[in-house]
C-alpha cells in the first residue's frame, strides 16, 4: 500500500514527538517539509480535521487533536498504525516470548490436536508512553518463534509471512469486556478489576490453516471501538411490529364444526 499524504503527516507527528496541543506547520510549510503541492497538503490536512486527528483554531493555526485510539480495521490493521493513526507517538516492548503447552481453549484456537508446546510473544504497546494496550501472540507449532525478531517490527504479519499463504488470507476478531485480573491490570498501569476491552484475533493463510492467534488487552482510558456498517431500507422496517400484526388463521375445520352446531 502506497504512503498518502496524510500518512506522511502522520508521521511527521510521530518523528517529531508531537502530542495533543502542539501546533503544526501552516500548509505551505509543511508543503516545503514533506514535498508536497500546496493542494495535496490542503485535501490532507481537511482528510485528518474530519477524523479529528487535529483541530483547526481560525486566527491562530492547526494544532494536534486528543481523539480516543480507534480499534477500528477502517484505520488499517495494526495497534502501531491505529495509535499513530491518532496522532500520538507509538512505541513497543517485547514483555517476553516463551514455548507454552497449549490447553484445550488454545488447541482449539489455532486447530491442533497435539500437545506440541507453541511460541508465545508478548508485546506491550504504548501512546506517547502510556501503556495502552498488552497483546500475546500464539504461533502454530510449524512457525518457529525466531521467526518473530525481538526488534524491528511493529507489524506479527510481516514476521509470518514466509510461513503462511498470504493470497486469499483472512484475518477475524471477537471483542468481548472483562475485568482486568491483576497481571495485565499492573502493565496497563490500571486498578485490578477495572473494565477493558478485551480481543481475540485469528490469522488464516489462503489455504484457511490458522498460523496465528492473537489475545489482546485494550486500556480503556486509550483506546474506543468503533464500528461503520452500511443500513438498508430494510434495516428501517418494524419487521417484528408488522409479524404480531398478523394473526395466525383459525382452522378452519373448527369452524365447520361449529357451525354444524
Amino acid at each position: 500500500m502506497s504512503e498518502t499524504v496524510a500518512d506522511r503527516i502522520l508521521n511527521y507527528i510521530a518523528d517529531q514527538g508531537l502530542t495533543a496541543g502542539d501546533k503544526l506547520p501552516a500548509e505551505v510549510e509543511m508543503s516545503r517539509i514533506l514535498g508536497f503541492s500546496r493542494n495535496s497538503m490542503r485535501e490532507a490536512y481537511s482528510d485528518l480535521i474530519a477524523k479529528s486527528v487535529i483541530q483547526r483554531r481560525h486566527g491562530v493555526g492547526t494544532f494536534v487533536n486528543d481523539p480516543p485510539i480507534f480499534n477500528s480495521p477502517g484505520v488499517s490493521f495494526g495497534f502501531w498504525r491505529m495509535i499513530q493513526s491518532s496522532g500520538r507517538s507509538p512505541g513497543l516492548k517485547e514483555v517476553f516470548r516463551d514455548r507454552v503447552v497449549p490447553e484445550t481453549s488454545l488447541k482449539t484456537r489455532l486447530e491442533i490436536t497435539s500437545d506440541d508446546p507453541v511460541g508465545r510473544v508478548r508485546w506491550l504497546f504504548t501512546a506517547n508512553g502510556q501503556p495502552c494496550v498488552v497483546i500475546d501472540h500464539y504461533l502454530v507449532p510449524e512457525i518457529p518463534l525466531e521467526a518473530v525478531p525481538r526488534q524491528g517490527t511493529f507489524n506479527v504479519l510481516a514476521s509470518v509471512t514466509g510461513y503462511i499463504q498470504t493470497r486469499g488470507a483472512t484475518l477475524e476478531t471477537i471483542n468481548s469486556a472483562e475485568a482486568a485480573g491483576p497481571e495485565i491490570a499492573s502493565l496497563l498501569s490500571l486498578t485490578p478489576g477495572r473494565p477493558l476491552l478485551r480481543g481475540f484475533a485469528t490469522i488464516r493463510g489462503g489455504d484457511g490453516k490458522v498460523a496465528l492467534f492473537s489475545d489482546a488487552w485494550q486500556s480503556p482510558d486509550l483506546i474506543a471501538s468503533r464500528n461503520l456498517f452500511d443500513l438498508s431500507p430494510l434495516d428501517f422496517q418494524d419487521i417484528t411490529a408488522n409479524r404480531n400484526k398478523t394473526k395466525k388463521p383459525e382452522p378452519q375445520q373448527d369452524k365447520d364444526k361449529t357451525n354444524e352446531n
